[in-house]
C-alpha cells in the first residue's frame, strides 16, 4: 500500500513538472492591459513599441511625461501623441473669452444646425464665433509650435474639438507631400471631424473627408490623423506606414513620445526647476562670486609673513619644569646617582643582566665607577658635569649596540 502511494506522488509530481514546462514553452499572453493602446511600453499588437525602437536608431528618441507645456523642448522636436486618452492640461484655458460656458456653446459639428435657429439669428446679423483653437493645445504649447515644433495627433476617438467617424474604402492621396508615401492601409478606416479642419488642408482623404491633414502654425505645424493604427505594431511594416513614421519623425529632429497623455507622470529635477524659475543667470553669478573668492584667498597681500612655526613640543618644557624641581629637592651628587640608577634599569632590559655583570656593563658603558647614593658631602660643579656626560656617553653606545 505504502508503495502505491508513493508511486501516485511520483507521478503527480512528474505531471505537474511537465505541465510547468508546457506552460513556459508555450505561447505567453501579450500584456495589453499593463500599458495602454498607442504606448511605446506596450509591445502588444495595439502597442507603439516598434516605432520607437525604430526612430531610435536613426536619431535621439526620447520620453514625454511631463505636460508639453511644463517640458523644454527645443524648438525643432517632435511630440507624437498616439492614442491619447486626456488632454494635457485641459483645465487651463489660455485663449481670451474660452471658457466651460464657450464649450457648451459651441455647436456639434455632427449635428445640424436648425433652421429657424439659423434664420432667427441671420435676421438679427449676428453670426457665430469661430472656435479659438485652445482645445486642442495651450497657450505655451502654441508658442511652441510657432518656435518650430511638430505635434502628431493620431486620434482613435474625440479630442477636443476634433472628432473621427468610422468610413469605408481606400484613402488617397491629395496634395504634394511625403514624396515615399503613397498607399496607406489602415484597419478600421477613419475620418476626421470638428471645426479644426477648417484652418487646416488635407494630405490624404477618404472621399471628402481628410484622413490626414497639416495645420501650419507660424513655422511649426499640427499633424492630424485619423488612423493611430498606421503607427500601430501590427500595421507598421504595412504598405507605407514605415516611409509615413519617417517622414512625421523628420531628418535630424529630436523625437518625443508623449506618454503623459496615458497615465505616466515624471518630476523635475532641481536644475530644471531653478532654471524654469529664471534662477539660471542667479546660480551663475554665485559659482563666479566663488571663483573670485577662492581666488582672491590665494593671492598674496602686502609683505611675506614669516613661516617660523614653533617647532619644539610640551616635552622641552616638561623637561625644563623637571630639572628645577631636581635642581632645587636634590642635591648634585644624589641626582647623579639616580640618573646612573635609571641607565643601570636600561641596561637591565635590554640585556637581561643582573647583580655584578649588570654593574661591570653598566661601567663598561659609562666607564666610570657608580656614584655613591647618598654623600655627606656634595659633589662640585665639575665633577656634576663629568659624571653626566659619562652617562649620556653610555646611553650614546647603548643605542649604538641596539642598532647594530
Amino acid at each position: 500500500m505504502k508503495g502505491l502511494e508513493r508511486g501516485v506522488l511520483y507521478l503527480g509530481a512528474a505531471l505537474y513538472f511537465i505541465a510547468s514546462l508546457a506552460w513556459l514553452a508555450g505561447p505567453q499572453p501579450a500584456r495589453s492591459s499593463v500599458f495602454e493602446a498607442g504606448s511605446i511600453f506596450n509591445r502588444a499588437p495595439e502597442g507603439a513599441s516598434l516605432a520607437r525602437s525604430y526612430l531610435a536608431e536613426r536619431g535621439r528618441v526620447s520620453v514625454l511625461a511631463r505636460p508639453l507645456s511644463l517640458a523644454e523642448l527645443p524648438p525643432d522636436g517632435v511630440v507624437f501623441r498616439i492614442h491619447p486618452r486626456r488632454l494635457p492640461l485641459a483645465a487651463q484655458r489660455t485663449r481670451v473669452g474660452e471658457s466651460d460656458e464657450d464649450d457648451e456653446k459651441r455647436p456639434d459639428p455632427k449635428q445640424t444646425p436648425d433652421p429657424k435657429q439659423k434664420k432667427e439669428k441671420d435676421r438679427k446679423g449676428k453670426k457665430p464665433a469661430a472656435a479659438p483653437p485652445g482645445v486642442l493645445f495651450t497657450g505655451e504649447e502654441e508658442e511652441w509650435l510657432h518656435r518650430g515644433g511638430r505635434l502628431v495627433l493620431a486620434l482613435a476617438g474625440p479630442y477636443g474639438g476634433l472628432g473621427v467617424q468610422l468610413a469605408k474604402g481606400e484613402a488617397r492621396k491629395v496634395f504634394p507631400w511625403w514624396p515615399g508615401v503613397q498607399r496607406l492601409h489602415p484597419v478600421p478606416m477613419r475620418t476626421l471631424t470638428g471645426w479644426p479642419l477648417g484652418r487646416a488642408h488635407a494630405l490624404f482623404v477618404l472621399g471628402q473627408r481628410p484622413v490626414i491633414s497639416r495645420w501650419s502654425l507660424g513655422r511649426g505645424e499640427l499633424l492630424l490623423l485619423a488612423c493611430p493604427e498606421l503607427l500601430e505594431n501590427r500595421r507598421l511594416g504595412e504598405a507605407d506606414h514605415l516611409a509615413l513614421l519617417e517622414a512625421l519623425a523628420g531628418s535630424g529632429r529630436p523625437v518625443y513620445f508623449d506618454e503623459f497623455v496615458h497615465g505616466a507622470e515624471g518630476e523635475a529635477g532641481i536644475l530644471e526647476l531653478l532654471t524654469r524659475w529664471d534662477l539660471g543667470p542667479l546660480l551663475a553669478l554665485l559659482a563666479l562670486a566663488g571663483a573670485f573668492v577662492f581666488w582672491r584667498g590665494r593671492t598674496r597681500l602686502g609683505a611675506v609673513e614669516d613661516d617660523y612655526r614653533e617647532s619644539r613640543s610640551d616635552a622641552v618644557e616638561l623637561l625644563d619644569s623637571l630639572g628645577q624641581l631636581y635642581d632645587r629637592a636634590a642635591r648634585r651628587g644624589e641626582a647623579l646617582a639616580l640618573y646612573h640608577e635609571s641607565l643601570a634599569r636600561a641596561v637591565a632590559g635590554k640585556t637581561g643582566l643582573r647583580g655584578e655583570a649588570l654593574q661591570a656593563r653598566v661601567q663598561l658603558l659609562t666607564r666610570m665607577a657608580p656614584p655613591a647614593p647618598r654623600q655627606a658631602q656634595d659633589v662640585s660643579a665639575a665633577e656634576f658635569e663629568r659624571g653626566l656626560r659619562s652617562i649620556n656617553e653610555g646611553y650614546r653606545r647603548l643605542r649604538h649596540a641596539e642598532s647594530r
